[in-house]
Order: structure tokens, then sequence, then C-alpha cells
């Protein structure tokens, strides 16, 4: 399985958008996702897993 947040549109920017990725990576963590990416405003990807 895999999950893809896109926080583009969301209302977080710059510290919130870290707090979130880190719930997200949290999150996922125990789900039994083989891959969690994460995009930032930016494009920047972060995979969590």
């Amino acid at each position: 399985m895999r999950m893809v947040l896109n926080n583009y549109y969301t209302e977080f920017f710059d510290e919130d958008e870290d707090r979130v990725y880190e719930r997200f990576a949290r999150e996922v963590e125990g789900q039994g996702f083989t891959d969690a990416w994460f995009i930032k405003k930016d494009g920047t990807v972060l995979v969590a897993k």
C-alpha cells in the first residue's frame, strides 16, 4: 500500500507543515504502508517510510 499526502492546498505553513509531517510519519508507521510520501508546499517530497 502507498499513501501520498500533498500538503499544497492546506493552510499549514513552515513550522506547522513540519508538525503535520511529523504526525503523518508517526501515523503511517504502524499502518502497514510500504511507501508513505509527504509533499510539501514547495514541492519537496519527504519519504516517511
